[in-house]
């Protein structure tokens, strides 16, 4: 087993060199009570490149600002909520 810590090397595996790295199972048992069966987690498969492909457009760049604005609020409202506990 190769345990990754380098940020980067973990982005390449999991974006641009995918194909060449698959998932083991193990992972997927590991991460299962934190993230449900997660795309991200997922073996690569015919199901797995469909769901993919079908999610890439809610990626792209300008979309993703947006996603981060609404997201950069939440955490502000939650952070208040906890303050006034």
């Amino acid at each position: 087993m190769i345990s990754l810590h380098d940020v980067k090397a973990l982005e390449q595996l999991y974006t641009t060199h995918n194909v060449h790295f698959d998932k083991h199972p193990s992972v997927q048992l590991i991460t299962l009570p934190l993230t449900g069966k997660s795309i991200l987690f997922d073996e690569t498969s015919t199901n797995w490149r469909q769901r993919r492909k079908a999610m890439s457009p809610a990626f792209y760049k300008g979309k993703l600002h947006y996603l981060i604005e609404i997201a950069s609020s939440e955490v502000k409202n939650t952070i208040k909520r906890f303050d006034m506990l």
